[in-house]
């Protein structure tokens, strides 16, 4: 009889422990669903209601890229920070860097002349090394796969789809969730205590 409790226990504990792997297998297919949110200003019902149900903050998995300036008002887009699937919870590197599987959605892309193409990329905020994503355009494009944490996102208006560097033609940037937690003036800070001082204090003797 001193079994049976364990053996219900052990059962309970099994149907927990699917319940939370099926939570978490679940999970691409409502990071999926989360930029959609943004994609329309009126919510449908279907939208409303994943809107109401209980589950990661959006802006965790879903990636706002904002326009640079001199863009149109019309341009605009989202990176859903997906992952990659298999038999573990998360994917990462051998020295634990997580796997990202984006997805970028964009509108209002003018169109470009001759063989001119959207590229995206990702680099840290160091912006080195740069790593192309792959070509995008309106609608929704799978993007190539990468490990950078904290990473920006570029869209840039490229020459063609051989360049291998982004351009300075930039339309649409964005940074990952954990840029949030590096004061907005780190780099240029890290920049000056860098820079060279030597000019100026000979002029100022």
């Amino acid at each position: 009889m001193r079994g049976v409790p364990g053996s219900v226990s052990g059962r309970v504990s099994g149907r927990v422990s699917w319940g939370v792997l099926a939570v978490v297998l679940g999970a691409s297919g409502v990071q999926a669903q989360l930029c959609e949110r943004g994609a329309t200003a009126i919510p449908t019902a279907t939208q409303t209601a994943r809107m109401a149900a209980p589950v990661a903050s959006r802006d965790l998995y879903c990636l706002t890229l904002v326009a640079a300036a001199g863009q149109s008002p019309s341009v605009a887009g989202w990176v859903d920070l997906t992952r990659v699937p298999g038999p573990f919870t998360v994917a990462v590197t051998g020295d634990g860097r997580m796997v990202y599987a984006p997805v970028v959605r964009i509108r209002g892309l003018r169109a470009l002349t001759h063989s001119g193409v959207y590229v995206a990329w990702a680099a840290p905020q160091t912006m080195y090394p740069v790593v192309k994503l792959g070509v995008v355009s309106d609608g929704t494009t799978p993007l190539r796969q990468f490990s950078i944490d904290p990473f920006i996102i570029l869209i840039t208006a490229e020459r063609d789809a051989k360049v291998t560097e982004p351009s300075s033609h930039l339309v649409l940037r964005g940074g990952s969730p954990s840029t949030r937690l590096v004061p907005p003036d780190m780099l240029q800070f890290a920049a000056g205590a860098i820079r060279d001082t030597s000019a100026a204090s000979a002029d100022a003797t």
